[in-house]
């Protein structure tokens, strides 16, 4: 289109018929994620629970939240509300650049604390390093990395579930808050 563009506008001259002619940008394929049911979520958690995987409150928050990988590295403990049951998301962990930016829409927005989300942010409380750190989240050099979707990838398979990508995990979320009657818009 530029090109014809340049050609149009004469900003291209002596070429009646643009070399780019029949050149077609194919598109692959969109692939649809896979999306755990509210079952294999509750299978899945159990499990990470019961044998206190490392990456379990991670997963969780990911789960009940809908956050992003990123979002939830950068996730700080000032981030969390208690008293209005809220958390704040502005910001995101980039692990390419290793650093902390802008969320991935530029823009910031408040998640609901519900019951059991509430019940696993106190249950790390309980933890001195985790409160000294200022994240609420176990840090650990494969996520620092990018390299969360090998863990869960591991686990899932582990526990004989179907693996998923950690970022399908957010599509649980919304799937699971559109079967509960939240409007889409929300």
């Amino acid at each position: 289109k530029v090109y014809e563009w340049g050609m149009e506008y004469r900003h291209i001259l002596n070429v009646l018929v643009s070399p780019l002619k029949g050149i077609g940008i194919e598109k692959k394929e969109e692939k649809t994620p896979d999306i755990l049911s509210l079952e294999e979520i509750k299978r899945f958690l159990t499990a990470a629970k019961a044998v206190d995987h490392h990456w379990y409150p991670i997963w969780a928050f990911a789960v009940m939240t809908g956050m992003r990988s990123g979002e939830l590295h950068a996730l700080t403990w000032e981030q969390i509300d208690l008293e209005k049951d809220i958390i704040l998301v502005d910001r995101s962990y980039d692990s390419n650049a290793r650093n902390i930016g802008p969320t991935k829409a530029r823009y910031w927005r408040t998640i609901p604390i519900n019951k059991n989300l509430k019940t696993l942010i106190l249950e790390l409380k309980r933890y001195p390093e985790l409160l000294n750190s200022g994240f609420p989240l176990p840090r650990s050099k494969d996520w620092d990395n990018g390299d969360q979707a090998v863990p869960l990838r591991n686990f899932l398979k582990s526990i004989k579930m179907k693996p998923i990508r950690f970022h399908a995990l957010r599509a649980c979320f919304a799937t699971q808050m559109l079967a509960s009657g939240v409007a889409a818009a929300v």
